[in-house]
């Protein structure tokens, strides 16, 4: 008998992490046996879903295109109704969300699959007679509500209705490591144990193993690397408040933060910048592809990450496989996640960040010792050890 699994993922590419995790799931997926396994995968246009899709010889289903069944028109039509009222886009967005599912959901119900994996925070659907498998990302919102991209009213009460249902209808929920699954567990009395499966984030292979390209821009010899986008929580002010206080005695610093600068954290972290004269230290790219992201992992003095969230993150697992030295945030799971093979500073504090920052710069042989621990500490996260877990899963729900 052949066992039918679907994956649904509204994600996109500019969505970061997880679109990179849905991915990783996909990929997990093609190691189980096409005889006993059927594979299909609902997806966006997105070009790069379309290419690993077809890749692997999956069922693709475009969610961007179904269009909506008769039986629900009328119902749509309300909805329709609902957003030329709605005034602003907080209010637009649950009823954009109630429209989504009287195409997905349709299709996906006749395709009368065993297992559904929602691969993401966002975008959970539940197909009557089918296992589902979930995942949580993180809990920031009760962690960390000081933030407003997730401490909104409107964010908190969306992410406490998704989790509370998932915690309802999921055969399996994901978290990333131990601090996740108690973070879940202490926040959700109905989550049980034995359905939030730890599934550690990995050293994912399309940073990893692609080939590496130098980007466009002009790249100092020498310099430190931030990867994210501005998000508050991200913490680049903290970033720049360290730097203004080595730049006086590292006039060489540079500094060169690449994301998305369209964020809530931009403009704080620009008026620091300017405030200190720190123009020449930062490089700021913007959006780089992955094969330059892998480049300047490898090129770089040291990786240095401030963030304010967890549980754990994949940026210093990707920069650890690269051979580039890490300083991280010691908070939530990040010492179970890297162990003794990073510097970890508290994120709160700027001089903390740059003691550690101005240790990177200047001690070679500290940098030379956390290469080779970082390359030791990925290799327990690798893409092999993610796809077992994955397959172990699906296997087990299918059994």
């Amino acid at each position: 008998m052949s066992h039918r699994i679907a994956l649904y993922s509204p994600t996109m590419s500019h969505w970061g992490g997880s679109f990179q995790y849905a991915k990783a799931v996909v990929e997990a997926l093609a190691l189980l046996d096409p005889q006993t396994y059927e594979i299909g995968v609902w997806h966006t246009a997105d070009a790069e879903w379309k290419a690993l899709v077809e890749r692997l010889g999956f069922a693709d289903h475009d969610i961007d295109g179904y269009t909506i069944p008769p039986q629900f028109v009328a119902v749509a039509k309300k909805i329709l109704a609902a957003l030329e009222q709605a005034e602003n886009a907080e209010q637009r967005k649950p009823l954009l969300e109630q429209l989504r599912p009287f195409s997905e959901l349709t299709v996906l119900q006749q395709w009368q699959p065993h297992v559904v994996i929602c691969p993401q925070m966002a975008g959970q659907h539940y197909v009557q007679g089918a296992k589902q498998v979930g995942v949580i990302h993180d809990l920031m919102h009760r962690y960390e509500p000081r933030f407003p991209e997730v401490g909104t009213t409107f964010e908190i009460t969306e992410r406490e209705k998704l989790f509370a249902t998932m915690v309802e209808r999921c055969e399996a929920i994901l978290v990333d490591s131990r601090t996740g699954q108690e973070h879940v567990l202490e926040s959700y009395r109905r989550a049980r144990p034995q359905q939030v499966r730890i599934v550690p984030y990995a050293a994912f292979g399309e940073v990893v193993h692609c080939v590496p390209r130098q980007p466009q821009f002009a790249v100092p010899k020498k310099y430190l690397f931030y990867s994210a986008q501005f998000w508050l929580h991200k913490n680049h002010s903290g970033l720049a408040l360290a730097a203004a206080e080595l730049a006086a005695a590292h006039p060489d610093l540079r500094i060169v933060a690449a994301g998305n600068m369209a964020q809530n954290g931009y403009e704080a972290f620009a008026q620091i910048v300017r405030e200190h004269g720190l123009e020449k230290v930062f490089i700021l790219p913007g959006y780089v592809p992955v094969e330059e992201l892998a480049w300047l992992y490898a090129h770089a003095r040291g990786f240095v990450m401030p963030t304010y969230f967890g549980p754990t993150n994949i940026p210093p697992l990707e920069a650890m496989a690269l051979g580039c030295p890490v300083a991280v945030s010691g908070i939530y799971g990040m010492r179970e996640q890297c162990g003794d093979a990073v510097l970890y500073f508290n994120p709160a504090d700027s001089h903390d960040i740059a003691q550690a920052m101005t240790r990177l710069w200047t001690d070679d042989a500290l940098c030379a010792t956390l290469v080779e621990k970082g390359k030791a500490r990925s290799r327990l996260y690798s893409v092999d050890a993610f796809n077992k877990n994955i397959v172990r899963l699906v296997q087990g729900l299918c059994a």
